[in-house]
């Protein structure tokens, strides 16, 4: 201000002087110039002030990095270092502005292990802050800050900080100031802080050893997630209703979107967090990490002011928060929250929740466009004007989704993580592939692309692919192979085979392409069994695998399907196709609840086990996006490359060792009764049996016994056994035996059920329809107490031909393996008898099968 009325005289006088004065008025003009400059760089020297702020660590075990600074008044004019080690120091510089007088500011660093180390859960951080005015009147602020993991610090988490704590806090100068503390490992340390009372400030820190007898009792300020109102979550609700709320216009200039993400199950962290944008920029941090009871907020705009559209997909990784392992052993799980809201219309803002399941190691690298892939191939097709809460059935979790949406007038999305009990509504997470594994296969997608191009042209009828997708091997390798069985009751539709012969057997890289009319019925069902098998068979019967596949239409959504699936084991023999099915649809009547029942854009998959160390992979995906293509798909083995980018703490072979181990259920069939001689000519499983099955015969006086290994990520299992007397092979007894999770959690309350039929010499081998004994056993895993009857032992009502007897049964889970299970069934001529011998522990022809349980 004073050179610029300086200036300004200058030129004044100048205009209003004579000629002849002229080089006495430049001398003059020269000299206020001068004095002007003189005068501003007075009014500046005793107007400015300054920090000079020096760190000094001499801590041997501590190092602090990765700091942030604030300055709300003045500037920064020599940045730190970004770590400062043992036995070293570093300084920072601060001015006031030109035209400013005061500084102020914060500065903060991480207090971590010299090696590196930091906490699990929490970080600690250093925090110095400063106030200098003219006149002598400065303030200083030593605190130490605490914050989890999945807070990320930012500038304006830190400037927030100062406006909302930090300024109310600061002390005088005439004084240090001084906290002691520890580390996680006990590592004490004292950081003080002194300052000079001058507008020419200087501040030191230092961070030195200390013991316990030093710690204070004051904590660390605990920096905690932002905290919010009362939240209305959202209701499941039809579209209609959701298209038609009332709502407002929206305003024409740009959008925006604020998320936030409530991590409030304790069991998932969610990690390597990554943000697709198809419109807009986002305009806030994406927190890479979102641990237990934290909640994160990223907020999105629009890239111009004009009707500007923000379009984006964030992604998590979800990993088990004590081991990092995957939530769905086999693949890689995430939640992936998808937004559109567009400025002129609030009726056509919409979101997608949902999560996918993927074998892609790279996914979701926003560089490769993943994230915008899966957006047009799976979540585009779920989106929605409204929340919509969901459940979904993890391998040891059930979880559920809750969703708030709020579309007006600034868009704000909540969305919660909580875990739940019971059963899930929804099924696997949806799948979507990339990277080296796709359903179909891309050699077989190329071929048929043709057929699937235009949507219309099968818009009336259901398409499905089969193929089998192993890897080439020489026949006399035995390869596995795939085909059709035709249901014997004529449920299914006429086919119309677009590729391929839907009668022979597919062996590797085989496949045909078929399609069927859509359902009319509301009621009906198109029930299809796939067969796999070894492609050299014997005379004999040998173990094959059976996929049952069932579609019917979604009642609750027009134009959609509900799947029912099955994956058994049992004695396949050739020539016996309709044998095979009715048994298999009689092993179906006896499954319940819902845990086999998916709905649409769910993937069904398993590893297929049989004899010979023959091992494959089966997998359904229904597509979400026209023409719905629906692929059967048998593959190989997968292993555990595509786990390389989740951050491991041990090799791949160590972490396969934490896969989900399998349920073991060992069955012994007691035969107290001698003119009752029994031998099992059939059988159908969820699982394989680890035992030898061959000539099994329940002699009097001696155990029959078969141990049957079942997939971990099945909660319901069903055994189903064919007894019959070798004399008359159409009376004897069948065994249904049922194991229920009924939650996933190792708390959860298990359900064993079995039922005995007898059959008579009349009666449909097949479909016993006599009475039946059964009995419920009840165990807690959490307290290990009992509830109900442990056994039942009573007359039974037989048909006339066959003499009366006693049975009893009886189930336990093995001592400390809550993954193992038996079941002893009993029969006998008299009552005590029956009560003491099926109290017996299990002995018998098959003495391996307690060696393997024990294995």
């Amino acid at each position: 201000m004073v050179l610029a009325l300086s200036a300004f005289a200058l030129l004044f006088t100048s205009k209003h002087r004579t000629p002849s004065l002229d080089m006495i008025g430049v001398a003059e003009g020269i000299q206020v110039a001068e004095q002007a400059v003189a005068l501003g760089k007075f009014v500046w020297d005793k107007t400015r002030t300054t920090l000079d702020l020096t760190l000094a660590n001499s801590h041997s075990k501590i190092k602090l990095t990765r700091y942030v600074r604030f300055v709300y008044d003045g500037r920064c004019t020599v940045q730190p270092e970004v770590t400062v080690k043992h036995g070293e120091n570093t300084s920072a510089g601060f001015r006031a502005r030109t035209m400013g007088s005061r500084i102020k500011g914060a500065l903060l660093y991480q207090i971590c292990h010299a090696d590196g180390r930091t906490p699990v859960a929490k970080e600690l951080y250093l925090l110095v802050a400063w106030r200098i005015n003219l006149g002598n009147n400065s303030f200083m602020l030593l605190d130490l800050v605490e914050k989890h993991k999945a807070i990320a610090w930012t500038n304006k988490r830190l400037e927030d900080l100062y406006h909302n704590r930090i300024q109310k806090r600061f002390e005088k100068t005439n004084a240090a100031l001084m906290r002691t503390w520890s580390l996680d490992d006990g590592t004490y340390f004292t950081v003080s802080a002194s300052m000079n009372n001058t507008r020419f400030g200087s501040m030191t820190v230092r961070v030195e050893s200390a013991d316990a007898s030093q710690k204070d009792t004051q904590q660390p300020y605990t920096v905690r997630a932002e905290k919010f109102e009362a939240i209305h979550w959202d209701d499941e609700m039809d579209e209609e209703q959701g298209v038609h709320a009332k709502s407002k216009k929206a305003a024409l200039g740009g959008s925006s979107v604020v998320i936030v993400v409530h991590n409030d199950c304790e069991d998932i962290t969610l990690c390597n967090g990554e943000l697709g944008m198809f419109d807009g920029k986002r305009s806030s941090e994406i927190p890479q990490d979102i641990v237990p009871e934290i909640n994160a907020k990223i907020s999105l705009k629009s890239s111009t002011v004009f009707r500007g559209r923000t379009r984006g997909c964030l992604v998590y990784e979800m990993v088990n928060h004590n081991t990092g392992m995957p939530v769905v052993w086999g693949y890689r799980t995430h939640i992936a929250i998808d937004v559109s809201v567009v400025p002129h219309d609030v009726q056509e803002r919409k979101v997608a929740i949902k999560i996918l399941a993927t074998k892609d190691s790279a996914f979701p690298a926003v560089n490769d466009h993943t994230i915008e892939g899966a957006h047009k191939e799976v979540l585009y097709h779920f989106m929605y004007t409204y929340g919509r809460p969901s459940e979904w059935f993890l391998d040891q979790l059930n979880l559920r989704l809750d969703v708030s949406f709020n579309r007006e007038p600034h868009a704000k999305l909540h969305v919660r993580l909580i875990s739940v009990k019971g059963r899930p509504n929804e099924g696997r997470p949806l799948f979507f592939q990339g990277g080296d594994f796709s359903i179909p296969s891309r050699h077989v997608s190329d071929k048929i692309a043709a057929y699937i191009s235009d949507p219309q042209k099968y818009s009336n009828h259901r398409l499905r692919l089969v193929e089998n997708s192993m890897s080439m091997s020489s026949r006399k390798d035995n390869p596995l192979t795939l085909k059709l069985l035709h249901s014997a009751r004529g449920s299914s539709p006429e086919m119309t085979v677009l590729v391929g012969d839907k009668d022979g057997s597919l062996f590797e890289r085989e496949y045909f392409l078929y399609t069927q009319p859509h359902l009319e019925d509301e009621k009906a069902r198109d029930v299809q069994l796939y067969a796999i098998r070894p492609s050299r068979r014997s005379r004999h019967a040998s173990l094959g695998c059976v996929l049952a596949l069932s579609q019917m239409k979604n009642p609750d959504k027009p134009g959609a399907y509900i799947y029912t699936t099955a994956v058994v084991y049992m004695p396949m023999q050739d020539g016996e196709g309709e044998k095979t099915v009715a048994l298999v649809e009689h092993y179906l009547g006896h499954l319940k609840g819902r845990d086999n029942r998916f709905g649409e854009a769910q993937l069904i998959d398993r590893e297929i086990q049989l004899p010979g160390g023959r091992d494959a992979h089966l997998a359904v995906y229904p597509s979400v996006k026209p023409p719905f293509l629906l692929t059967v798909a048998l593959t190989d083995k997968f292993d555990l490359t595509f786990y390389k980018s989740i951050k491991l703490t041990c090799a791949l072979a160590e972490f396969a060792r934490h896969a989900p181990r399998p349920f073991y259920i060992r069955i012994a069939i007691r035969n107290e009764y001698q003119d009752l001689p029994l031998k099992l000519t059939n059988f159908v499983a969820n699982g394989t049996p680890d035992t030898s099955i061959a000539a099994q015969e329940a002699i009097p006086g001696k155990d029959a016994t078969i141990t049957f290994k079942l997939p971990p990520q099945d909660r319901q299992h069903a055994i189903m056994l064919h007894y019959r007397c070798p004399s008359q092979n159409t009376s004897g007894i069948d065994i249904c035996i049922h194991l229920s999770l009924l939650d996933a959690r190792d708390s959860a309350d298990l359900k064993q059920t079995t039922t005995v039929s007898y059959v008579g010499a009349n009666a449909d081998a097949t479909r016993p329809k006599n009475a039946t004994l059964e009995t419920m056993y009840y165990y807690e895993r959490a307290t290990n107490t009992f509830m109900g009857q442990d056994e039942v032992v009573q007359p039974t009502a037989l048909p006339t031909n066959i003499p009366e007897r006693y049975a009893a049964l009886r189930h336990a889970v093995s001592s400390g393996r809550p993954s193992e299970f038996d079941v002893v069934t009993c029969f006998a001529a008299d009552q005590k008898q029956t009560e003491a011998a099926v109290m017996r522990p299990i002995v018998g022809a098959n003495d391996d099968a307690a060696v393997n349980l024990k294995q």
